[in-house]
């Protein structure tokens, strides 16, 4: 598996809001899901972020072309909930 440093932003509008500071402590060396979210009208190389099934925000928006490029994002499976 390949490991990926990469920042993530917007969570302070998702599933952690309000626990931002203890997940960033504890965040560091744990697996990232990451979903292409091709449906995003503002960013056409948006990245999501889930840890297991709790979106944590998204791969910068100045990362994700190259995290789409680096890595084989999952499109279905355990970590995303179901749509």
């Amino acid at each position: 598996m390949k490991n990926l440093t990469f920042h993530i932003v917007g969570l302070t509008h998702n599933d952690v809001k309000g626990h931002e500071v203890e997940y960033a402590k504890e965040a560091e060396g744990r697996t990232i899901c990451l979903v292409p979210d091709d449906a995003n009208t503002f960013d056409m190389l948006a990245v999501k972020a889930y840890d297991k099934q709790q979106l944590i925000g998204y791969v910068s928006a100045l990362e994700g072309e190259d995290v789409r490029a680096s890595s084989s994002p999952v499109r279905s499976g355990t970590c995303a909930p179901a749509a």
